[in-house]
């Protein structure tokens, strides 16, 4: 809550909750009402890793996901990401031969480019 500048005195945001306990202090949960477009706000406040970073944490999160015998995965396209932009990091990893899971991705209606793309 404190790195996308949320606070005690932080109105309730358009679209969300900040979940507070009797005293009004925030419990650090957002609640999505009536839908996640508070989550991908608050997400959007939040500081951006650089490149270099990105790509090692994606690798990091793929070797996880590979330990624990997932091989595929489904990126359904939500959070306001645009294709190509948004992606990438994905299409970085894919040049250099470094994706250790099959990724499907599917742009949501409010991309700038719908698409398809299977990695």
């Amino acid at each position: 809550m404190r790195a996308v500048g949320y606070t005690k005195d932080t109105p309730e945001p358009p679209g969300g909750q900040i979940v507070r306990d009797a005293r009004g202090t925030s419990s650090r949960t957002v609640a999505r009402k009536p839908n996640a477009g508070i989550l991908y706000a608050t997400l959007a406040k939040g500081p951006k890793l650089p490149f270099e970073y990105q790509l090692n944490s994606t690798r990091h999160f793929m070797r996880e996901l590979n330990r624990l015998g997932v091989t595929g995965a489904i990126d359904a396209g939500g959070g306001f990401q645009n294709y190509p932009d948004d992606y990438a990091v994905i299409r970085q990893l894919d040049r250099r031969g470094q994706l250790t899971i099959r990724l499907a991705t599917t742009s949501s209606p409010r991309s700038r480019r719908p698409r398809r793309k299977t990695f």
